[in-house]
């Protein structure tokens, strides 16, 4: 089998002994502080598992997932067994849309990334399951996982989403592309939803536009369930010295149940 090895959008790639390690104690660091130890610590094991099936390891941008499911899970409450759709913007090699459909089969699950990643998301997300359907842009709207081009987004998508996730990649497009997206998760979102949103609170693109968390395109018709600086994204150890670095800017984290302008109300 080809494996493929991608740069820039995740660190489930490395197998380096020492890179294990240092995210081993990078993810125990952080869940040494968390109110939630044990709920993250099974939701954890079923994340291992998951990876364990494309043969990688659970990094620390496994755990940074992990935790923010569980942070989800407390206001995202579907029926057993009834069949709903998400939408995952940018979700790397998309460990996030695997470790959603375990733990809720029913899921019917879209992701939308830059073409190259996506491929990785269609690789690994086939290999972990294999009899789940897969489906390019709109060729089977019922699929169990639809993946999307950024830049090929149907105008005439039928799905209605109930979760929305976005982890630290809005932060790395400008304003315009930022506004595409809040009025497409608004057209396709029925009034019971949740939208979850993991990025910088500032961060300057090199172009020079400066990308502000709180100036999104949020509503004052959205109601804000959960906002504050995000406890797990704050540092992260590597091989190179002094092996604790922390990141260029703080987070937040936000859940709000979006205000819809779409048909699906």
């Amino acid at each position: 089998m080809v494996e493929f090895q991608g740069f820039g959008f995740g660190d489930l790639e490395h197998t380096n002994p020492i890179i294990r390690a240092l995210n081993f104690f990078c993810n125990f660091s952080y869940w040494m502080k968390m109110k939630d130890k044990k709920s993250i610590f099974a939701l954890s094991r079923r994340g291992r598992k998951v990876v364990q099936k494309i043969d990688r390891y659970f990094s620390y941008d496994c755990f940074r997932q992990t935790t923010a499911f569980n942070i989800i899970k407390k206001y995202f409450k579907p029926k057993e067994n009834e069949v709903f759709d998400v939408l995952i913007i940018g979700d790397g090699y998309g460990f996030l849309s695997a470790l959603i459909k375990d733990c809720y089969p029913q899921a019917r699950i879209t992701l939308i990334d830059i073409g190259e990643v996506l491929i990785f998301q269609s690789v690994n997300l086939g290999r972990i399951y294999p009899n789940c359907t897969h489906s390019f842009i709109n060729q089977n709207k019922d699929a169990d996982f639809l993946y999307i081009p950024a830049d090929k987004i149907p105008a005439d998508l039928e799905r209605a989403f109930w979760l929305i996730v976005n982890i630290s990649s809005m932060q790395e497009m400008n304003s315009q592309t930022i506004e595409f997206y809040f009025d497409f998760i608004r057209r396709h979102i029925g009034e019971e939803n949740i939208f979850y949103s993991c990025n910088r609170i500032s961060k300057t693109l090199p172009a020079g536009e400066v990308i502000e968390f709180l100036k999104y395109p949020w509503k004052k018709e959205d109601k804000i369930l959960l906002h504050e600086t995000c406890p797990f994204y704050k540092y992260f150890f590597s091989y190179r010295w002094p092996f604790f670095h922390s990141f260029d800017g703080l987070f937040y984290h936000r859940i709000a149940q979006m205000h819809s302008e779409g048909s699906f109300k």
